[in-house]
């Protein structure tokens, strides 16, 4: 990881751990927001807002219901789901390397998140 790209990692690090309380040794540059860091709904929407205004990042194009999902009851659904012929929605989880892309090419949209 090159000296700037380490530094931005380093200070996303710092506010995914200040802004969720996951310990900053649990988040690596692969790690996914979702899925491994567990942050959903609205505090992700709150994550990337706050990501967007720290690092001066373009999300206007960025839809949040492709990568996360919503809060509340997630058994439910899931339950439902087993006895639901109905497609299945499949989150296209953002990683920690989508950010420190997205400070680097100063937006975060389909192009930069792609672009793995």
């Amino acid at each position: 990881m090159a000296n700037l790209e380490s530094e931005v990692f380093h200070e996303i690090q710092e506010l995914i751990s200040d802004f969720s309380g996951v310990k900053k040794s649990k988040i690596t540059i692969s790690s996914k927001l979702e899925h491994d860091l567990r942050i959903y709904g609205d505090d992700a929407i709150d994550l990337i807002l706050a990501y967007s205004k720290k690092f001066s990042v373009n999300i206007d194009n960025l839809n949040p219901r492709d990568h996360f999902s919503p809060e509340g009851d997630t058994v439910l659904p899931w339950i439902i789901s087993l006895f639901s012929p109905s497609k299945k929605v499949i989150i296209d989880d953002l990683t920690v390397l989508d950010l420190v892309n997205g400070v680097k090419a100063g937006t975060l949209d389909k192009t930069v998140i792609n672009s793995k």
